[in-house]
């Protein structure tokens, strides 16, 4: 065998050996580093899918407890003048906008403020994530000046907007609350007999928790 030759052949075997001793101290330690790394990734991935359920089941437990807790509460307060109907995760409170406005009108009578600050007193008692003030009018057409109210549409909206103006002023906070205007398109009675389309005036706060 030549001198070039063997140099050549203990130049392969020194790379060999080089490559096995990288190969068996690092990249296999490296390897299973990783696959540990793995390991534990799905254990906490596991343990925190399982906090977050209990959490959750936690939150819907005080939920439940709290919401009767708030709705009694609420009749205590408010029952003389409003009706009031609890879901899962909401509580409406009604209001015959008669109680409130003057027929035909969108200012707030003097009965309309003590009704609406009874409910800001209810209000400042609870922690709730939201409110909707609906309100809602009868099919009768609107008798005011055409260019203020075309229909009961601007009617409902204007009134809707003066009951939150007026919550505001007291002190709820203005991102957690809206309006909306529904004007007779939801009526609760669909007769056209007078007496019974005042059931159809009303302003509803949904209550979200």
């Amino acid at each position: 065998m030549k001198l070039r030759d063997l140099i050549f052949l203990i130049i392969i075997i020194i790379i060999l050996g080089i490559w096995f001793l990288y190969n068996k101290f690092y990249v296999s330690p490296l390897k299973n580093y990783v696959k540990e790394l793995e390991k534990e990734r799905e254990v906490f991935t596991e343990k925190l899918s399982k906090e977050l359920k209990n959490l959750m089941e936690v939150v819907q437990v005080e939920k439940k407890e709290t919401l009767p807790k708030i709705f009694e509460e609420a009749k205590k307060i408010l029952s003389d003048e409003f009706s009031l109907k609890e879901e899962r995760n909401k509580i409406e409170i009604e209001i015959q906008t008669d109680d409130i406005f003057e027929p035909g009108g969108y200012k707030i009578s003097k009965k309309g403020e003590e009704r609406l600050s009874k409910l800001y007193e209810f209000l400042t008692k609870i922690n709730f994530k939201e409110i909707e003030v609906g309100v809602h009018t009868d099919r009768t057409p609107v008798k005011t000046k055409e260019e203020l109210f075309p229909t009961n549409w601007e009617l409902s909206a204007r009134r809707a907007t003066e009951i939150l103006r007026y919550l505001i002023q007291k002190g709820i906070q203005e991102e957690k609350i809206y309006a909306t205007a529904y004007g007779s398109s939801r009526p609760v009675e669909k007769s056209l007999k007078i007496e019974l389309q005042k059931k159809n005036r009303r302003a509803v706060f949904k209550i979200f928790f």
